[in-house]
């Protein structure tokens, strides 16, 4: 089987990245793996592995992507496809339906974000892209979504689909976070801090790192020693620094680029703060809890659907900052309560603790359940 993959990743083509060792992975069970990426910057074409290659077309801002999206893009290269992948059911998945129409195969739609969330559709842009994916979705040969939470969110809606969707979390080796080895410690980086708290993620309007700053005001009252490490880089960045700045917390909020090995974070911190807005899965919620890090979180990804309130984690409603600052002053005080949160959340994503070999035989039945025939698999 040929699959031809659409993505906007472009750490695609960074040698040393995950996303590269990922799509590898997903080359071995398929006959042939093209990639088309689109994104800024420009990328040659290169094949990372034997079976499969990578494509880089460039497009950022509106207007490159509406060219983009009427254009098409040249199918010469892939006359052998037998199915059409993409990362997610907007610009990209309009794209890659278009491709798919013109070759005459199968096209599978991902979504990794809850695009239904109230939440969502508040920027022109995202408005655009919920009408896309109603126009998409029930053109699919099958949807792959990443949590029960958008599955449902789908079932609420008059979208006529053709199938139901399939849930298949994004892969997360949990036992490898849970047995790695904590090189450093964030009690010993910043000793000032006799409390600290965990913020990872793109400082982006979504992740929502003024209502982390916002909450911790409050906790920095009762608390003054308590630290916050906002981990991440993003268009968000200066305005947030500013907000720190406005909010008289300099000493004790501190910014970190992002990193490409969190684990020492998660293990070392006392607790792990997510403001999302909203989420299609929530990865940072997994790695916090397979790294025995107690979670305080909004309402958003697999939060109320894997990880409970009160019982593996401290859940708020969206934008509830009071809420938040309580329930970290709860954890700085609390002893058992905390260390029942850590391991009740330990027991929760067992549920997603799937082996490489599992999870990529889930990946590929995701995938050829789009297939019509079986001279097509």
């Amino acid at each position: 089987m040929h699959v031809l993959m659409f993505s906007t990743d472009v750490k695609i083509f960074d040698a040393k990245s995950a996303v590269r060792n990922r799509m590898i992975n997903y080359g071995s069970i398929f006959d042939r793996l093209s990639i088309i990426v689109v994104g800024r910057g420009h990328f040659t074409p290169v094949a990372i592995a034997d079976n499969v290659t990578a494509w880089h077309i460039s497009a950022g801002g509106i207007l490159s992507w509406f060219m983009l999206m009427m254009r098409g893009i040249s199918i010469a290269e892939f006359k052998s496809v037998s199915l059409v992948t993409s990362q997610d059911p907007f610009e990209l998945g309009f794209l890659a339906w278009r491709t798919a129409k013109r070759l005459g195969v199968p096209i599978q739609l991902q979504i990794h974000t809850d695009f239904l969330s109230p939440y969502f559709a508040k920027t022109f842009v995202n408005k655009v892209r919920v009408l896309i994916a109603r126009l998409l979705l029930p053109r699919a040969d099958c949807i792959r979504v990443v949590s029960e939470r958008i599955k449902q969110s789908l079932q609420t809606t008059n979208y006529r689909l053709q199938t139901e969707p399939v849930v298949l979390p994004i892969y997360v080796d949990i036992k490898k976070i849970h047995n790695a080895e904590q090189k450093f410690s964030l009690r010993d980086k910043y000793p000032q801090f006799d409390f600290i708290v965990l913020s990872v993620g793109r400082q982006t309007i979504e992740k929502n790192h003024t209502l982390a700053i916002r909450a911790f005001r409050d906790v920095v009252v009762n608390h003054p020693k308590a630290g916050l490490v906002i981990v991440g880089s993003g268009p968000e960045g200066d305005r947030l620094k500013l907000k720190v700045i406005q909010d008289k917390l300099e000493a004790n909020v501190v910014f970190e680029e992002w990193q490409d090995d969190l684990v020492s974070y998660y293990k070392s911190a006392d607790a792990f703060l997510l403001t999302s807005n909203y989420e299609g899965f929530g990865m940072a919620l997994v790695e916090a809890a397979a790294a025995g890090c107690p979670i305080v979180t909004t309402n958003v990804g697999i939060a109320g659907e894997i990880l409970k309130d009160r019982l593996s984690a401290l859940v708020c409603s969206v934008g509830d900052a009071r809420c938040l600052a309580e329930r970290l002053i709860e954890l700085e005080v609390g002893g058992r309560a905390r260390d029942s949160l850590v391991l009740k959340a330990e027991q929760a994503i067992n549920s997603l603790s799937y082996s490489e070999a599992d999870y990529l035989s889930r990946y590929k039945a995701a995938l050829t359940q789009c297939l019509k025939t079986e001279n097509q698999i």
